[in-house]
């Protein structure tokens, strides 16, 4: 996985994987001490932090029924490496839920630190695929082009705790924080979903993506980056096998009635 990591290898495995559990502003600080934890706390599509890599919102792209609203939904990297100031800056967010999409071997190797008040569940993104078994994409290879051939097997290997990933984030109560190791190759795979359900444009969805490998440079040494030629050749591989993506999500046992959750609460109709 594109040594998918803040700082080592990549990752993900089956399903609700084991292990307990218990941007109005393009929000970039300048250089300084501490820009994130000093930044205030308002709706931005990128949140600098001290100890956490890539974490974005994924409000206002417009869709056919509305703008995705701010404050609902966050990707990011893992959360082991963060700092006081960013569980507070997170805390502050309101996120109510954190969604862990690693193997639970990464999870036992770095930890999450959770922020206070904050629920936790884990659904690992490669499903029955171990860790081991893994097609790792050679790290030196730089904005590669084959990490398709993992996201495709981790649509089909996946396809329950995907499920049960995005059911527990359309049912949250309050903001949800989704993340892997680097927040790009299983992070990207869901948030791709989320947004296709909320009817953003392919454009968008593709935008976000991509803009991943930016976001990670200064925290880890993976130069896989988030070359878009991988989601574009996903969202075709959906397209022809499932015709779209809901029947994607049909297939992985995901309810209308969930769909429907979803696209209220990330477009608040």
């Amino acid at each position: 996985m594109s040594k998918e990591t803040v700082g080592e290898a990549p990752a993900s495995e089956k399903s609700a994987c084991e292990a307990p559990a218990s941007e109005k502003s393009a929000c970039e600080a300048p250089a300084s001490k501490s820009p994130a934890s000093k930044a205030p706390i308002e709706p931005c599509r990128h949140y600098p932090m001290e100890g956490i890599a890539n974490m974005r919102d994924l409000g206002g792209y417009a869709c056919i029924e509305g703008v995705t609203r701010f404050g609902v939904f966050f990707r990011s990297s893992s959360l082991h490496a963060a700092t006081k100031d960013d569980l507070e800056r997170l805390a502050g967010l309101g996120i109510s839920l954190m969604i862990d999409l690693r193997y639970p071997e990464e999870i036992r190797e770095k930890p999450d630190r959770v922020p206070e008040g904050c629920g936790s569940v884990r659904f690992c993104m490669m499903g029955t695929t171990p860790l081991k078994e893994l097609d790792v994409v050679n790290s030196s290879v730089e904005n590669t082009r084959t990490l398709i051939r993992m996201y495709k097997r981790m649509l089909r290997t996946g396809r329950e705790e995907i499920a049960g990933a995005f059911r527990a984030a359309a049912e949250a109560p309050g903001p949800v924080l989704f993340h892997c190791a680097s927040g790009k190759d299983r992070t990207g795979v869901l948030a791709m979903l989320i947004l296709s359900c909320a009817g953003a444009a392919r454009e968008d969805i593709l935008a976000d993506y991509q803009m991943s490998s930016l976001y990670i440079k200064r925290f880890t040494d993976d130069v896989s980056g988030s070359n878009v030629y991988n989601m574009e050749k996903l969202l075709e591989y959906i397209d022809h096998k499932w015709g779209n993506i809901m029947g994607y999500l049909n297939y992985c046992g995901v309810q209308e009635a969930y769909i429907k959750k979803m696209r209220n609460k990330i477009l608040g109709i």
